[in-house]
């Protein structure tokens, strides 16, 4: 991953990982999804990075899985 990070809002981040806004905000609530950061009053936004790195861990885990 050498492209900069930069901040995702919440449809973005829905349609990259896939999942259901309430899915999204359980998963959070569970600390098994990167947190939101608050940048501005009323607006809070995820790292790319922080997803990306969270989705590739889920795919090893899965592959482990399997491979066991």
């Amino acid at each position: 991953m050498n492209e900069p990070d930069r901040f995702m809002r919440r449809p973005e981040v829905l349609e990259l990982v896939g999942v259901s806004d309430s899915t999204l905000y359980s998963m959070i609530r569970a600390h098994k999804f990167p947190p939101a950061i608050g940048i501005g009053d009323r607006c809070v936004a995820w790292s790319r990075r922080a997803v990306l790195e969270w989705m590739e861990r889920k795919v090893r885990q899965s592959n482990r899985r399997v491979a066991a």
